[in-house]
């Protein structure tokens, strides 16, 4: 994809009061390439929900698609150069998404479509959303991605079984019918040789794997995944190719973290993410001035 100016990603996922998850972190992740977020949230809380302690609703339906139809109707749609999609825990939600992606797609262009699924994790031993809603995100949302985004607890899941190699994963790859097409962004891969202090992210992409090893931080921040999936969304937009852009959003994720570990602290705040910046200066795809 080429650079374009005044491009624009579409982000639609969670938005909290306080906290770096979902579209706060993924806004100023965004900015931070020079880019424009428009920030369609599915859920609003007063925080994530690792906390103890929450308040806050799904987006109504209606609201919802409100407010994708007004984004349709002004110039920044015809600005917009990748769409992501992240947690969403109304199935009637992923339908208004579906819906505007097709009709976005039809304007035609190399622009993507994200899908970030956002229903479990390894960490959490498991789904965070009821399996009906899970299973409608599979239904609705995978069909119409370019480029997905799980960790490995969620291509177990889409996949309907286990892995722990990179055969395992491919011959599963390969035999569904609607991932063999996709581009997988495996992230947080635990496969039977990934070195215990690395962290793991691999790419799946016609029938070829590359895989990609960071080292690991020992702070397990929550959004991190978010955050990955903004800047990659991002450098695509800048015009990085998927194995330019991974590494790159690796690399920026860890940088964040060391900042978090070194200032005492358990989650992400926009210090850190700010300090993390010269990684991203010092990629091809940094904006220059227009």
């Amino acid at each position: 994809m080429a650079k374009r100016k005044g491009s624009s990603i579409l982000s639609i996922q969670s938005m909290v009061s306080s906290g770096y998850v979902g579209n706060n972190v993924a806004g100023l992740a965004i900015a931070l390439h020079g880019l424009d977020m428009v920030n369609v949230p599915t859920v609003f809380l007063s925080t994530h929900t690792d906390h103890a302690v929450y308040y806050g609703a799904s987006t109504a339906p209606e609201l919802f698609r409100d407010l994708l139809r007004g984004v349709a109707a002004i110039p920044v749609y015809e600005r917009l150069a990748c769409i992501v999609s992240g947690y969403i825990n109304d199935a009637s939600l992923m339908v208004a998404v579906v819906d505007f992606v097709q009709h976005w797609k039809e304007g035609g262009g190399n622009r993507p479509y994200v899908y970030d699924p956002v229903f479990g994790d390894m960490r959490t031993n498991g789904l965070y959303l009821p399996a009906a809603v899970a299973d409608a995100s599979i239904a609705t949302l995978l069909p119409v991605c370019d480029i997905m985004t799980p960790n490995h607890f969620e291509l177990s899941y889409l996949l309907g079984r286990k892995f722990s190699t990179i055969n395992n994963l491919l011959e599963a790859v390969s035999a569904h019918s609607v991932l063999r097409d996709k581009a997988i962004v495996l992230t947080s891969a635990l496969l039977e040789d990934t070195p215990a202090d690395k962290v793991e992210t691999v790419l799946i992409w016609k029938g070829k794997v590359r895989r990609f090893l960071e080292d690991m931080v020992p702070v397990e921040a929550v959004g991190t995944g978010d955050l990955f999936t903004a800047v990659l969304s991002a450098q695509l937009t800048l015009g990085q190719s998927l194995e330019e852009a991974i590494p790159l959003a690796k690399s920026f994720v860890g940088a964040v973290l060391r900042q978090v570990l070194a200032g005492g602290e358990t989650e992400m705040g926009a210090y850190a993410l700010l300090q993390a910046l010269p990684v991203l200066q010092g990629s091809r795809g940094e904006v220059k001035k227009q």
